[in-house]
């Protein structure tokens, strides 16, 4: 593993640790929820190893949080800005979220694509 690679794969493991604290979850809780085993989510915040980009996504909803704030601890902001895809994402912490708003985003984040699709089209018929 690059120099490189293994700094930024430390600053995403001190972002994955803190959200992780300051909800007060343990490993278990965590890696329980998002269906993965507690020693894969630990490398993941050790910076052991690299959570692919859906994984980072996936833990975005979870922590709601912005999926940039993950994407960015891995990759320079100089090279981000570049990206179309950087302008395009919603700016929003967890502050601006009820309880109620996070518990209905991580219960989204569960469902299979069919259901987030059934769910969807509800909503649809609502607004």
């Amino acid at each position: 593993m690059s120099k490189n690679l293994t700094i930024k794969n430390k600053k995403l493991a001190l972002v994955l640790k803190s959200k992780r604290e300051e909800r007060s979850l343990s490993q278990n809780k965590v890696a329980d929820s998002l269906g993965i085993s507690r020693s894969t989510y630990s490398r993941y915040e050790l910076g052991e190893r690299t959570p692919s980009l859906e994984f980072l996504i996936n833990l975005s909803t979870y922590y709601c949080i912005n999926p940039m704030e993950l994407i960015c601890a891995l990759i320079p902001a100089k090279r981000l800005s570049y990206a179309p895809e950087y302008k395009n994402f919603k700016n929003y912490s967890n502050n601006d979220l009820s309880l109620s708003e996070q518990e209905l985003l991580q219960n989204y984040n569960k469902l299979n694509p069919k259901q987030k699709e059934a769910i969807n089209n509800l909503i649809s018929t609502f607004l």
